[in-house]
C-alpha cells in the first residue's frame, strides 16, 4: 500500500530524500514530467553531477550541464522512459557526454523503504561490525561498502573471514544507503539478502 501526498497524489517521500533528490537534480519534484520527459540546465554554481536523471512514480527529470542541453533534448524527448533508465538510454545518454569525458553509468536503482517496508529476519549468521572492524576490511574485495565513509556494517564470518558485508552510510535526517559485497566463493546461500 502507498502513502500519497495530498497534492496530486504523488507517493509520499520522506523530507530527507526529497532534499537527497532535489540536490543531486538542482530542481524540486515539481520539475518532474512525462511525455516528454522534461530537460533542465543546472544554475550558475550548481555543485552537483554534471548529469543527473531520475524517475519516480510515473513522473520523470534529466538535469544537465547547460552546454548539453541542445543536445540531449532530442534524446530524451524521443525515447520512451522505460528505455531511458535502461542500459540502451544509458548508452545514448553517454553519445552527448563521452565527447567531455564524462560517462554516463548506469542505470543505477535507488530504492527507498521506511519503518513499514523494513523485514528483520533476525539472521544468526549476521553480526554487527564495530568500527575496529571496518577498518581491517580489505574494501579492494568489499568496494561498494564505503572504505571509510560507511559508519557502520553488518557482515557474516565463515572460518574466520568476511564473506559478506553491508555498510550503512549515512546522508542526512532519516536517508542513508547501504552497499553490500559478498565474496564469489560465498555467493547462492542467501548472505546478500541477510546482511
Amino acid at each position: 500500500m502507498s502513502t500519497t501526498d495530498n497534492v496530486g497524489g504523488r507517493p509520499f517521500l520522506p523530507p530527507g530524500v526529497v532534499t537527497l533528490i532535489e540536490s543531486t537534480l538542482g530542481a524540486g519534484l515539481d520539475a518532474f514530467g512525462t511525455d516528454p520527459i522534461p530537460v533542465i540546465g543546472q544554475a550558475p554554481g550548481f555543485n552537483g553531477l554534471p548529469l543527473a536523471a531520475i524517475r519516480l512514480d510515473r513522473g520523470a527529470l534529466v538535469s544537465a550541464r547547460n552546454d548539453w542541453l541542445e543536445a540531449l533534448r532530442p534524446v530524451v524527448t524521443n525515447v520512451h522512459a522505460d528505455m531511458l533508465f535502461s542500459v540502451f538510454g544509458a548508452y545514448e545518454l553517454a553519445r552527448v557526454t563521452q565527447p567531455d569525458g564524462v560517462s554516463a553509468w548506469g542505470p543505477v536503482f535507488f530504492f527507498f523503504g521506511d519503518a513499514s517496508t523494513w523485514n528483520d529476519p533476525a539472521d544468526p549468521r549476521v553480526v554487527r561490525l564495530g568500527e575496529d572492524d571496518l577498518a581491517e576490511v580489505d574494501y579492494k574485495r568489499f568496494w561498494h561498502c564505503y572504505d571509510g565513509e560507511g559508519h557502520e556494517g553488518y557482515g557474516v564470518m565463515e572460518d574466520g573471514a568476511l564473506v559478506a558485508l553491508a555498510g550503512v552510510l549515512h546522508y542526512s535526517d532519516g536517508v542513508e544507503e547501504i552497499g553490500m559485497d559478498v565474496m564469489p566463493e560465498a555467493r547462492g546461500h542467501g548472505l546478500g539478502r541477510a546482511v
